[in-house]
């Protein structure tokens, strides 16, 4: 659902996904022990917000895309869909010339996704610096940036402000992670007429 104020929101529910909560389950689907560790994070040691960054300090890129894969993490395609597909296949046409943050940009799924569809001014956002070092490498953003969103819009860097049409932001609105002041960080982001694209499971 797309709600017209000083920027659009468009918010996609995810009803026909669900996240099986078995965790004993998705531990023994695990293909190797980093995707077992990551997976038992999720389920029993979940961070405070002030502990995040510290929290994935302990995840490989390898460990974090193996629980996506098991727990059917499918929110970062969604996204996907929304800013690539033209309106008439229910996408919101957005030019590929546009300037886009990835905030929680992770293992670079989004990233990755839009330089493939011809995406080029590509930036991303994370807390956790091991996961920025890797998608450094494999180039898909062509920024880097780590640090905290939700401290108050006077913290969020001056330079960034007003300095993109499109924000993407999967998996960052889990118990945890983002507060919800991290939209008034995300207002501040976006230019006059820009988009957030983010997609939550219901039962989160």
């Amino acid at each position: 659902n797309r709600l017209e104020i000083a920027m659009s929101f468009t918010v996609i529910p995810l009803e026909e996904a669900k996240i099986d909560t078995d965790a004993n389950n998705h531990v023994r689907e695990a293909r190797h022990e980093e995707g077992k560790f990551c997976i038992q994070q999720f389920y029993s040691n979940l961070p405070e917000q002030k502990d995040v960054a510290q929290w994935y300090a302990g995840f490989t890129p390898e460990g974090y895309n193996e629980w996506a894969r098991v727990v059917n993490f499918t929110e970062p395609y969604h996204i996907i869909d929304q800013v690539v597909k033209p309106e008439e296949e229910g996408g919101l046409s957005i030019p590929r010339t546009v300037r886009c943050l990835d905030i929680g940009s992770g293992t670079g799924v989004i990233g990755q996704a839009l330089q493939t569809a011809g995406f080029r001014d590509l930036h991303a956002l994370d807390v956790s610096t091991n996961f920025l070092d890797a998608v450094r490498e494999r180039g898909f953003y062509c920024e880097h940036h780590n640090f905290f969103l939700g401290r108050g819009v006077e913290e969020f860097p001056a330079h960034l402000k007003n300095n993109y049409d499109v924000i993407t932001a999967s998996g960052v609105w889990m118990p945890g992670h983002m507060p919800n002041a991290a939209v008034d960080d995300v207002h501040a982001a976006l230019k006059v007429g820009g988009v957030l694209v983010t997609a939550m499971r219901n039962s989160m």
